[in-house]
């Protein structure tokens, strides 16, 4: 599924076999993959749930693309890692280094032009939308010069988050924002530059 984006039939059958070989050998970004097949499935409200999700969901895929990336990396075959991220993001139009880490149940709603940077870490339960940035502001060079998602927070679309930083547990950033600070657990920040703003009872309810 995830090699039939790629469009030059050699790329893609090495694509293919590389996350055969990775999903048959490392159980943990198995399980991880398959919850964020789970968590998309029901986010989404598939009528087909994972499976109508993973056959169509161009986040989802890219998700799963990732999670192979990621466990070559891991392994020390960085230049695969590199090589099969290269095709997936001409494939799935997203840019996310194989270095990245990745908590479970994530939702990548759409994921096209969504980037992260190598230095960032994304935990569990957290939900990002299209066009998201997770860049460096370029002060700071250091060995965490990239934004950290923390445990369930929201991510809108187009929004842009710079530096060394972290935002927060629950915490949500509106779309179109532009974050080049912390923001602290369950804060909702908006605007451009962002800043902290009152949460409405029914913003995000329903993911």
């Amino acid at each position: 599924m995830l090699g039939a984006a790629i469009a030059d039939p050699a790329r893609r059958a090495q694509a293919r076999a590389l996350c055969l070989e990775v999903f048959a050998s490392d159980h943990d970004a198995l399980s991880a993959a398959l919850s964020d097949i789970e968590t998309t499935g029901r986010k989404d409200n598939d009528p087909n749930g994972g499976v109508g999700a993973l056959l169509f969901g161009n986040g989802l895929q890219a998700l799963v693309g990732h999670r192979a990336a990621h466990a070559l990396w891991r392994q020390g075959r960085r230049d695969l890692a590199l090589a099969l991220k290269v095709q997936f993001a001409r494939a799935f139009n997203h840019d996310i280094h194989p270095a990245v880490p990745m908590g479970r149940r994530l939702w990548l709603d759409h994921g096209l032009g969504f980037v992260a940077g190598s230095t960032g870490l994304i935990e569990d339960d957290v939900s990002i939308w299209h066009g998201v940035t997770l860049g460096t502001d370029l002060k700071d060079l250091g060995p965490t010069r990239h934004p950290r998602l923390r445990r369930g927070c929201t991510i809108g679309a187009g929004a842009i988050l710079l530096g060394d930083i972290d935002i927060g547990e629950n915490a949500v950033v509106a779309a179109g924002a532009v974050v080049t600070k912390s923001v602290p657990a369950n804060a909702t920040v908006a605007g451009v530059p962002a800043r902290e703003r009152v949460r409405s009872a029914t913003s995000f309810s329903g993911i």
